[in-house]
């Protein structure tokens, strides 16, 4: 298996040209997207999943993964959360969509200017008994 790997991370290199040197007048084959310096968004607060449990879950077993599509604003507050694939249980769904909701980030920025971002995250609940 170990060996495999190795081989596709070769394959892989080959294909996309990695380690290979440009010449000095060789076109880029993938121009940048756009200029300057990158910052992806970063969490600065994220609450507890337990504060947003449904309440009527009582000492019951359950384990729910909720992915969620959220946006950001400039301020990196969050202004619209999507459920991806809800749960059965839609206090579930409403539980990840308000914790999504109450995130906060510093913003995404290029050049230091702020931008509205799109994030795709998973949201887990789970409890177990000990």
């Amino acid at each position: 298996m170990h060996r495999r790997l190795l081989a596709l991370s070769f394959i892989a290199a080959a294909l996309w040209g990695c380690g290979s040197v440009a010449t000095q007048n060789q076109a880029a084959t993938h121009p940048p997207v756009s200029p300057g310096i990158r910052s992806g968004p970063k969490v600065k607060y994220a609450p507890n999943p337990s504060d947003f449990l449904p309440p009527n879950l009582g000492a019951q077993q359950f384990d729910q993964s909720i992915p969620v599509v959220v946006t950001t604003n400039k301020d990196g507050q969050v202004t619209k959360v999507i459920v991806l694939k809800p749960s059965i249980y839609p206090e579930f769904n409403e539980a990840a969509k308000e914790l999504a909701m109450q995130v906060r980030y510093d913003p995404a920025t290029i050049n230091g200017d702020a931008l509205e971002t799109t994030l795709k995250f998973t949201i887990h609940f789970k409890l177990e008994d000990k």
